[in-house]
């Protein structure tokens, strides 16, 4: 089955015609779904939040469907920053926090209030 094209940039991206392709199969849980693609560039591959199972998820070519951390305080919406820090947004601790480069967490004070604007803070593609 392809993919649906609905607004033309998408082109910049995904081949047109380009067929669906499963990845994997068996993430989310009644707990909450798998959702929040990011794709890494410079590894190659994809993250994603399974957030019923508490873990985040690492797609690579060539090595399939891996954990790549666990737990994640039942973490989604993945992005990156304009400095390629990845953002997420954690249900269990209800707040916004940021991977620095060396691994630490950056969290909010508050709910979900890291001062990331959508509008001038996250890259758009």
């Amino acid at each position: 089955m392809p993919i649906e094209q609905i607004a033309p940039e998408l082109e910049r991206i995904v081949s047109p015609g380009q067929e669906v392709e499963e990845l994997g199969n068996g993430y989310g849980s009644e707990a909450g779904p798998a959702e929040g693609p990011v794709w890494w560039k410079e590894g190659g591959y994809l993250l994603f939040s399974d957030i019923g199972q508490n873990r985040r998820m690492k797609w690579a070519p060539g090595e399939g469907v891996t954990v790549f951390q666990e737990p994640t305080n039942y973490a989604n919406g993945l992005t990156r920053d304009r400095q390629g820090r990845l953002i997420a947004c954690e249900h269990g601790t209800r707040r916004v926090i940021r991977v620095e480069p060396d691994g630490s967490l950056t969290g909010d004070n508050g709910p979900f209030s890291l001062g990331v604007s959508c509008e001038t803070e996250v890259p758009r593609s």
